[in-house]
């Protein structure tokens, strides 16, 4: 039998034990599926959650993606660009999480305003280089956001 010690940070901490709650198992018996060759969507999140690369509305897609935990701020869409990279950069690491979008905008009218067109924004997010990193912004990108959101 092997031996592995695992040193983790407050949030990954946390995260971690809010995933074993979730499911009933032992924090090792989770830590033990997140190694395996084909992790988890669970462990996927949980391991983006702990990276220093999260937003508010990028959060509230992965915890409504996993359908428990509380995302520290509520349900938030994205306000610009930069958040708009987040999304999108998750979406790009997780795939499955996209449909999330979907059922947020089923529940939420802020989620429902960009919906729509995510698609259009994912392809203007692309096109400005917001897969890029942290960071990543862009003026017109910003400002469709605005558009859709508040209609100006």
């Amino acid at each position: 039998m092997h031996t592995l010690t695992v040193s983790l940070d407050e949030a990954t901490h946390a995260a971690l034990l809010s995933v074993a709650q979730a499911r009933g198992q032992a924090p090792s018996d989770v830590i033990r599926a997140a190694l395996g060759f084909t992790p988890s969507l669970e462990a996927r999140i949980v391991g983006w959650l702990s990276a220093d690369d999260t937003g508010a509305s990028s959060e509230c897609l992965a915890y409504a993606t996993l359908g428990h935990g509380r995302p520290r701020y509520g349900v938030v869409e994205p306000a610009d660009s930069a958040d708009l990279g987040r999304c999108l950069r998750l979406i790009h690491r997780i795939p499955e999480v996209r449909a999330t979008v979907d059922l947020l905008a089923a529940q939420h009218a802020s989620w429902a305003r960009l919906a729509p067109y995510w698609d259009e924004l994912t392809a203007m997010g692309h096109a400005a280089g917001l897969l890029s990193g942290p960071g990543a912004w862009d003026r017109a990108v910003s400002a469709r956001m605005r558009q859709l959101r508040w209609g100006s």
